[in-house]
């Protein structure tokens, strides 16, 4: 958390429900670089999924949700 406040991501602010703790938010540096991040990763996965079908894009999901399931299982 340290080396995030550092550069400047986030910020501590005074819980105002809790005087005795802080809150952590995103500050607008840090907003910029998740939905910069969020961009990327989109475009990634868009690029992954172009030679996919819509039939073949949904039968995937469903493998990944049920891996999902199965690994949140064993927790």
């Amino acid at each position: 958390m340290n080396q995030l406040e550092k550069r400047g991501l986030v910020q501590r602010v005074l819980n105002p429900n809790d005087a005795r703790s802080k809150l952590v938010q995103l500050t607008l540096e840090g907003t910029e670089l998740i939905s910069k991040a969020v961009s990327e990763h989109v475009s990634n996965e868009e690029k992954l999924l172009a030679s996919m079908s819509q039939e073949e894009r949904e039968q995937l999901d469903q493998l990944l949700r049920k891996f999902l399931i199965q690994i949140e299982n064993r927790e």
